[in-house]
């Protein structure tokens, strides 16, 4: 209560009477709460920050900070409680506590105060949302001073910076006298980075396993740009490019073999590498693979050079050479002697092709990129290797040729008789597969006049088997048709049988001539060779040996050769076997020869028999035994006979002079060899009678 009277409020009253009567007015005091007018002022800020996305998250800009200012409308309060209040004026025209208005307080409402607030809704009731800038960009300086990358950085994310509440000011918690603390916001910003991606051809680049991009020339064609440009990537991203990739399939389906890569593109790193600050462009190093032609490879798989042309023909890399020797009559018709011979080679050969240029080369091996081994191509041009530098066509021989009736090329009786050789070559020839394909040849042949067989200035071997016939396991010398006999380091002649000869393949048959020589009667097989005598290049016939005759001939031969051999053999054995067989056969023939030695000699005899039989065994030789002994005297002849390659050795064998025996003919005759039939003769006189001295041999295989 105030003691300034001024402060007083009173009321005058009037006082009456029991009766009503207004007796006299009186003044009464009574005392009222002033009420005290109030305007509040409330503020709000909110402070937005301009961040790198980095670590350190360094400013790249000043911050940007929203308040606002808020005015609250008139308020009472008690001037006694201070509490808020009614008020009225009094007749003064104070404000007093209205104590008799018990309506409900009037609400403070608040108003901005434009002129202190920034920032604000349009509407002035929310902080405005802060977007911008979307773009900061600092020069060298600026970014030195925050000590960040220079260059534009671009708005990628916020954090509270959108439109947000200041508050409510009739809140408990915002008191006039403290700001109300809006939480900050934040703008984020990143540097854009972005790479590309190069195919660098370094075909031709050789003694390297790291390459660079200036070793070669780029693919331009299948270049990736702006990895990391796309919206919304940034420093920090890693973008997944590998869809714009030259993928393995298409350029190994070009013509391309993966030798390298950058090291910012190894692993699994090429189109996904991390976007940082000055990233480095990636690199694929490529080579050309290289396709092997051969002659089975399809034309339309080789590859093509830039005009569409193919550098090799696979039917080129087939070389084929033939020769055909055909055997002819010297007739007008030039009759077929027999089937022609043909003759083939063949070259096959392969190349290398670069499948990107289609150019042939010579590939070098090195290690792709995944260190598997393989052949890329160079810039040398190839050649093409072939599987054999040089191949032979043989000689071929053939000196006589037989045809009996019958025989598929003796279509007339004139072609008849044997054929031999007198013009036309097949030597053997040997061939490259740049060579020209040979000429056929025709080897021309002449009918023998009189079919008398080959030329017979060729001795027979005289064989020397001992005293007692020959042994079981006696090889047959190897012989030599020179003048001197056979030699025993030569091989066996090579016979040419004609069409109607032995097989090759018979072996002679070794004989048992038991204690005494052979057996006069028995019958060696008898051997065809055609009409005109064996080729001299033949190998000797396996013959085979017919059972064993059961009884001697009857009778003895009644005459000798005249003549006996001029030379014996020099050496003779000392000493005959000093035991006999114990058991003997159980049969003899029923007649023996007239004359058979009595007693076995002890020594070699110094005298030959006298008389020899005037009918020999058919003995058969490697010559065939024509029907007719030539008469005329024997003619010299010259054989060629080739003793190593190129070199032709010429033997010329000389007649005999020695006197012959006349030898009766029969249904078996002897081998008509000219002038070598004494020595034949001779030869086979000379074994019969070593076989009649050799009755002390025992023959155990025979009882056996």
């Amino acid at each position: 209560m105030s003691s300034d009277p001024d402060d007083l409020t009173y009321e005058v009253e009037d006082v009456y009477d029991n009766n009503r009567n207004l007796q006299h007015k009186k003044r009464v005091v009574k005392l009222v709460h002033r009420a005290i007018a109030h305007t509040d002022s409330k503020t709000a800020t909110r402070t937005i920050h301009y961040v790198a996305n980095t670590k350190d998250g360094k400013q790249l800009q000043d911050d940007t900070t929203q308040n606002v200012t808020l005015t609250s409308s008139t308020y009472y309060t008690d001037a006694v409680t201070g509490n808020r209040v009614n008020a009225k004026q009094d007749t003064n025209g104070d404000w007093i506590v209205d104590t008799e208005n018990a309506a409900a307080l009037p609400a403070i409402t608040w108003t901005v105060n434009a002129d202190k607030s920034t920032g604000l809704t349009t509407d002035d009731k929310n902080f405005a949302a802060i977007t911008t800038p979307e773009t900061i960009t600092l020069d060298e300086g600026e970014a030195a001073k925050r000590d960040t990358d220079e260059g534009d950085w671009y708005l990628v994310s916020t954090d509270k910076n959108g439109e947000v509440s200041y508050g409510d000011p009739n809140s408990d918690t915002w008191n006039a006298d403290t700001p109300n603390k809006i939480a900050d916001g934040y703008l984020v910003y990143k540097q854009k980075a972005q790479y590309n991606i190069h195919y660098i051809d370094v075909n031709g680049v050789e003694g390297k396993t790291t390459y660079e991009p200036t070793d070669g020339k780029e693919l331009k064609d299948h270049q990736v740009t702006g990895v990391g440009s796309e919206d919304k990537t940034y420093v920090g991203d890693t973008p997944d490019a590998t869809a714009k990739l030259w993928s393995p399939a298409d350029y190994e389906k070009a013509g391309y073999v993966l030798v390298g890569l950058s090291d910012n593109a190894k692993g699994d790193l090429l189109g996904k590498q991390t976007l940082t600050k000055g990233v480095q462009d990636q690199y694929v190093y490529l080579k050309h693979a290289v396709k092997t032609i051969t002659p089975n490879t399809p034309v339309e798989d080789v590859p093509k050079d830039p005009d569409g042309k193919r550098a090799i023909d696979p039917s080129d890399l087939h070389k084929e050479f033939t020769r055909t020797i055909t055997f002819v009559a010297n007739n007008d018709a030039k009759s077929p002697l027999k089937d022609a011979v043909p003759q083939k080679v063949e070259f096959d050969g392969h190349i290398y092709v670069d499948m990107v240029t289609g150019q042939t080369t010579t590939p070098e091996t090195v290690k792709d990129a995944n260190g598997k081994t393989t052949q890329v191509a160079t810039t040398k041009a190839g050649n093409i290797e072939w599987n054999h530098d040089t191949q032979t066509m043989d000689e071929v021989v053939q000196k006589y040729i037989t045809l009996n009736k019958g025989d598929k090329y003796a279509t007339s009786d004139d072609m008849v008789g044997t054929w031999h050789w007198i013009s036309g070559v097949a030597n053997e020839i040997t061939l490259k597969p740049t060579s020209n394909n040979p000429e056929d040849l025709v080897l021309v042949y002449e009918k023998n006049k009189g079919e008398s067989g080959p030329e017979s200035s060729y001795k027979l071997p005289q064989l020397d088997y001992g005293q007692s016939g020959p042994e079981l396991n006696y090889n047959l010398p190897k012989l030599d048709y020179g003048q001197s006999g056979p030699e025993l380091n030569y091989d066996l002649p090579k016979l040419d049988y004609g069409q109607s000869g032995p097989e090759l393949n018979y072996d002679l048959p070794k004989l048992d001539y038991g204690q005494s020589g052979p057996e006069l009667s028995h019958d060696l097989p008898k051997l065809n060779y055609g009409q005109s005598g064996p080729e001299l290049n033949y190998d000797l016939p396996k013959a085979e040996i017919p059972s064993q005759p059961t009884e001697q001939p009857t009778s003895q031969p009644t005459a000798q050769p005249t003549e006996q051999p001029t030379s014996q053999p020099t050496a003779q054995p000392t000493e005959q076997p000093t035991s006999q067989p114990t058991v003997q056969p159980t049969e003899q023939p029923t007649s023996q020869p007239t004359a058979q030695p009595t007693e076995q000699p002890t020594s070699q005899p110094t005298a030959q028999p006298s008389e020899q039989p005037t009918e020999q065994p058919a003995i058969e030789s490697n010559t065939q035994l024509p029907g007719k002994q030539k008469d005329e005297e024997p003619q010299p002849m010259t054989s060629q006979v080739t003793t190593k390659e190129d070199e032709t050795s010429i033997v010329e064998p000389t007649s005999s002079s020695s006197t012959q025996p006349t030898t009766k003919q029969g249904t078996q005759q002897l081998p008509q060899t000219g002038s070598q039939k004494s020595s034949s003769l001779i030869g086979l006189g000379f074994a019969g009678l070593l076989s009649a001295l050799g009755l002390t041999k025992v023959n155990k295989k025979r009882k056996d």
